[in-house]
């Protein structure tokens, strides 16, 4: 009888021990449940990066008949996007570790289909050295459309790990990348079903 009680404290308190993570970098406030205790990962912030793109300068003239022509003067440099990382790493094994990467943009973006993000997430993953076995899928994060490839990767002396690398857009100025070894059904799909990014006002 004591073993039965037993048993059932254990499933009544272990989902307690799980809870809802915050973490705000520069203007954005993340939360995400990784379905594990809060404990049982550390979370670090990288100092933003911003990203400029040359933008021609010069004097439009108009030749007639609907036609102009552009003399470029000189170049400038503009702002293109800013990019906030958060790092999430298991305090018991090394080899377990989530990155959330924010790209800021300054002007509206491209829109993509779940398709077309998967073949962007694979190919950020075939850049990454040590990892085989990549396929890709469209992948739905809390309803947005997005992209996933998996792989395995070399953890050294043979042995190889799962590795995750999600895209999705939630907005046409934000583009958000997960990258995790977590195992699925121990943090990244938990970490999927319940991100949410919001931009402070």
């Amino acid at each position: 009888m004591k073993a039965i009680l037993a048993l059932l404290a254990l499933f009544i308190v272990a989902p307690c021990l799980a809870e809802e993570q915050e973490v705000t970098t520069g203007p954005f406030k993340i939360s995400f449940d990784l379905g594990i205790p809060r404990e049982s990962y550390s979370v670090n912030t990288s100092a933003p990066k911003a990203t400029y793109s040359p933008v021609p300068r010069g004097i439009w003239s108009y030749l007639g008949n609907d036609v102009y022509s552009f003399e470029q003067r000189y170049t400038t440099l503009e702002l293109d996007h800013t990019t906030y990382k958060v790092n999430l790493s298991s305090n018991a094994n090394a080899e377990r570790l989530i990155t959330i990467t924010l790209k800021d943009f300054r002007r509206d973006q491209v829109s993509y289909s779940p398709s077309e993000l998967a073949s962007i997430a694979k190919s950020m993953m075939e850049q990454m050295p040590q990892v085989r076995d990549i396929q890709e899928s469209g992948r739905m994060v809390r309803g947005l459309n997005g992209g996933m490839a998996s792989g395995k990767i070399d953890i050294g002396d043979g042995f190889y790990e799962d590795i995750y690398l999600v895209i999705y857009i939630p907005d046409a100025r934000l583009e958000v990348s997960i990258v995790s070894t977590y195992p699925w059904e121990e943090g990244t799909h938990q970490l999927l079903e319940t991100i949410y990014v919001q931009k402070k006002a």
